[in-house]
């Protein structure tokens, strides 16, 4: 089967950790918010060929910017998703893939996002709850 994953390291559902205080430099909502070193985050999708972003998600919120949050009220009212994109190079080189690969949300909204991902992406592959 062709893989269109330029970057197969970097996969959907991943759990990985900064390795130092990461600044958001792509044109975003989050622009300029520093996702501090230690954070650990959650990919959102894996990367296609050609892509030189992708969107993640921070598991703990708590200190963070509260843009870096997804905000589901929000999100229901403009009828957008939600992610934090990020440059695929910047972040190999701050992230590590971390040991513990469990998604575990401190935040409501956060979880219940996941929850959604999930179900759309296992509805796609014919697995329903």
């Amino acid at each position: 089967m062709f893989n269109n994953n330029k970057h197969p390291d970097i996969k959907f559902g991943q759990v990985w950790r900064a390795t130092r205080d990461f600044r958001i430099s792509i044109y975003s909502p989050q622009k300029a918010c520093i996702i501090p070193k230690g954070t650990k985050i959650v990919v959102l999708h894996t990367p296609i060929n050609g892509a030189i972003v992708f969107n993640i998600m921070p598991l703990i919120s708590k200190g963070l910017d509260e843009r870096l949050v997804p905000n589901l009220k929000n999100m229901e009212t403009k009828k957008e998703g939600f992610g934090v994109l990020v440059n695929i190079e910047y972040f190999k080189r701050w992230f590590v893939l971390d040991e513990n690969q469990k998604v575990e949300f401190d935040n409501k909204d956060a979880a219940d996002f996941w929850r959604n991902i999930i179900t759309v992406r296992n509805k796609k592959r014919g697995h329903y709850d």
